[in-house]
């Protein structure tokens, strides 16, 4: 993986921005906006497996993805990468720095991935205006949350409960951007939701083909269609869902002996 440094960028055009209304300028006024784009620069074009900074690293800066999707990772005690995390568009990456002036996660992309960088001069520039104080702190809060939702994840015993959290998690996150939350495309691969779950890839494999046969949801490579969400709801609650047997399919015209999951 290649740590990318940040190159002389162009400034950016705020106003016109599509997650404008998710960003700063949804604090500021026309005046507070028109200073920001002078300030705000691009951050560098991310390939999949470039890391946009790493853990330890001394921050200057907050980045908010334009596009594409990242993963946020740390080294267990065992010193191995653990992703804590995957980022979507308009969400900002290194809010944690603002508390002791380094990242505490490493930002590497899982596809092309762009991020307008916001530096922690721009902020101090700003931070007479209270709505952007309320701001930032809003999105120290949804990192909280976000560690808060990541620990329960981790925390559910069973690997159907943790791998059905995961994808209600995930039908939150794109239903924010206005998109389906009962179909969607997954940015990350299985191993990489395997390793954020602390499960093998072939548990969740498992699992996955289960919530398939009981006609809870389907996954053919990335993509995912939600069928059963009251259902995937009571997996994540730790419950076991109910009806909906497993489809059985027919093989040579005769009965099988038991069920074979499609």
């Amino acid at each position: 993986m290649e740590t990318i440094k940040p190159v002389e960028a162009a400034k950016m055009h705020c106003r016109r921005c599509i997650r404008a209304a998710q960003c700063l300028p949804g604090v500021l006024s026309k005046s507070e906006i028109k200073k920001l784009e002078r300030l705000v620069t691009s951050g560098p074009l991310l390939d999949r497996g470039d890391e946009l900074f790493r853990a330890g690293q001394p921050a200057e800066a907050l980045y908010v993805i334009r596009s594409g999707a990242v993963q946020s990772s740390t080294a267990n005690e065992h010193g191995s990468q653990q992703i804590v995390g995957f980022m979507l568009a308009g969400d900002f990456l290194g809010v944690s720095a603002l508390y002791d002036g380094s990242y505490t996660t490493t930002a590497t992309a899982m596809q092309s991935t762009s991020a307008c960088r916001i530096s922690f001069d721009v902020l101090e520039q700003f931070s007479g205006n209270s709505a952007l104080n309320r701001f930032v702190m809003r999105r120290l809060g949804h990192e909280l949350q976000h560690c808060r939702l990541a620990r329960l994840r981790m925390a559910a015993p069973r690997s159907k409960t943790r791998v059905a959290r995961f994808i209600l998690h995930h039908m939150t996150m794109v239903a924010s951007r206005g998109l389906s939350a009962t179909r969607f495309r997954l940015p990350m691969a299985r191993w990489q939701i395997a390793n954020h779950l602390g499960l093998a890839i072939e548990s969740l494999s498992r699992e996955l083909a289960s919530f398939r046969a009981h006609g809870i949801l389907e996954v053919r490579n990335r993509e995912v269609v939600v069928r059963d969400v009251a259902r995937l709801q009571r997996l994540a609650d730790g419950l076991p869902h109910e009806g909906g047997a497993p489809i059985v399919k027919m093989t040579g015209g005769r009965r099988p002996n038991k069920l074979q999951a499609v």
